[in-house]
Formats: C-alpha cells, structure tokens, sequence
C-alpha cells in the first residue's frame, strides 16, 4: 500500500476532520416537550386528525346493555358479530379475576354469571387491548397503560361503592380516563410525512412529559369522537383538573383516586397521577385516610389477579 511519511494514503483524513457539521433530521415537534405537546394538541384538534376506532359492536353493546328491557337473544346475536372479539372475551372470563371456578363455555353462560354490564365492559376492554392500545415502538408502554387502566376501571367502581354516587359508569370511565394517552402514542408512532420512511419513534421516556401535558383533553377528544355518554366525555376531559365550572364533578374525583389507588397499588403508569390530586378528591368525597388505604389494597388484590 502506497505511504507518506509511514501513514498508509488510506488512512489519511482530511485537514477539517472533526471539525465539520453534521445534518441531523429531527423533525421540530421532537426538539422539546413543550414542542412536542404543541404537536399533539395540533394533530389532535386538525380536522384531518383520524382518532382509533372502537368497533361498532362495542359501542352497540354498551348502548344496549343499559336498556331497562333487553333481550338475552339479542345481546348474543351481537356479540356472535365478532367471533374473534367474543372468544377473546370467553378467554377473559376464565382468568381469576372473573372466574366463579366453573368453566364458561359459552356467550349464554357468561351472560348468566356476569350479568350484562360487565360482559358488555369485559368486550370493551378487550377490544381496547386489542384494537387501540397498540402502537408500534411503543407495545411495552402499551401494555403497561393497559394493565393500569383496567386496575383503575376496577379501583373507580369500588371507590364509588364506598359513597352514593352511582357506579353505572365508573368502570367505563376508569377504563378510559387516560385513553388520550394511547391517542398520543399513536401519533407519535405515525410517520409525520406520508411515504417518508419511517424511523423508529422516539423513547416513551422522550415523550412522556408531553403526553402527561395533554393526554386529559386528548382523551376527551376521542370520548367525544366515539359519541360516548356526555357525561363520561365531561369526565374523561376533567379527571386531573376536577373542576367543572365552580364545582368539583364527583365521579371525576372518584376517577382521580382510582388513578392514584392503581399507581400506589403498582400498575403506574408514567408520572401523571399524583398524591395532591388524590388528596383533593379525598376530601371532596370524604373519605379517610383508613379509607384511601383500604381502596389501594383492594388495588392491589386486582392486580395480583390481573
């Protein structure tokens, strides 16, 4: 090999190396949480912005198992829809959450040990889990919200047994208070330029701050979307902000505690749910600290159940 001086030519490097400037291609919305909230907010209130779809059988069902009159016939006929949904949900009602110790072997059966409502909140979190809770980089963060979210849903029915606020949709809203969450996971998972090729997105730790900023509203814009009940909208949008006009809403209080009571029960997720908040639900509802306790520990059986 040719030389000069001992050096082989090859291995010569040119007189400005380590010197120069390098281009990196990181899209703006990424160079700050304070940017990359302003990106979810804007996505999020485009009129171009397509939010996850709950399937329209989930939707059905919640509707009709809140009937006062509903037939068993024709909450299975729709079910039966979605035969892979309605095995899924066979699945769950064998785990020992749910398990009465006898196996379920069919829609019917499970109507009867269930009851409609919890079947009908056994198929939405399926398919939450499922069909909205996914996106790609981010599956570990996925499960995790999941995991926290059904904690929560449980945690939220409890902490509304425990007062005289009625619990018809406390497991939904527990379930979904922190959909926007999910909502921001996915778009920051999306390509940011159709047809670009897509770099893997960045860590959940990069962009966690930001969606803690704006995952209340982001999940009120998706109850919105899924023309859910106004009044788990309201809760959705308000369950850390408690405040509805001069008054604290009492089943966004409840949701807070529960998102509290899942974290301190150990399916946290994130940083969002904090003790202050909690303690300002608390004293609204007038629970004790005995009574905080005792939802953390009933928190914490689901969790082992989980």
């Amino acid at each position: 090999m040719a030389s000069r001086g001992g050096i082989p030519l090859g291995n010569q490097r040119r007189a400005d190396y380590g010197r120069g400037t390098h281009r990196i291609d990181t899209p703006e919305f990424l160079l700050s949480p304070q940017a990359m909230a302003e990106h979810l907010r804007r996505t999020l209130t485009s009129p171009e912005y397509q939010p996850p779809l709950l399937p329209s059988i989930a939707l059905q069902l919640m509707e009709l198992t809140r009937q006062p009159q509903v037939r068993l016939s024709d909450v299975r006929q729709l079910l039966e829809r979605d035969s892979m949904l309605a095995a899924r949900v066979l699945k769950l009602v064998q785990s020992a959450l749910y398990s009465r110790g006898a196996p379920v072997r069919s829609l019917d059966e499970a109507i009867s040990l269930l009851g409609l409502r919890t079947l009908g909140e056994l198929f939405l979190q399926t398919v939450l889990s499922t069909r909205v809770f996914r996106a790609d980089g981010y599956e570990a963060a996925m499960t995790d919200l999941m995991r926290h979210s059904t904690v929560a849903a449980h945690a939220a029915r409890n902490a509304c047994r425990l007062t005289a606020i009625p619990d018809e949709y406390a497991f939904l809203c527990g379930l979904l208070h922190d959909v926007g969450m999910a909502a921001g996971l996915l778009i920051f998972a999306s390509p940011s330029r159709v047809g670009e090729r897509q770099p893997a997105p960045p860590a959940f730790e990069e962009v966690a701050s930001a969606l803690e900023v704006v995952h209340e509203e982001a999940s009120g814009i998706l109850a919105e979307a899924w023309q859910l009940h106004p009044e788990v909208r309201l809760v959705l949008a308000l369950h850390h902000r408690l405040q509805h006009g001069s008054h604290i809403h009492p089943l966004a209080a409840v949701i807070c505690l529960a998102d509290w009571a899942a974290s301190e029960a150990g399916a946290r997720f994130g940083s969002e749910s904090s003790f202050d908040r909690a303690e300002r639900a608390a004293r609204h509802l007038g629970f004790s600290s005995a009574t905080l306790q005792g939802l953390v520990e009933h928190a914490r059986e689901i969790v082992a159940l989980a």
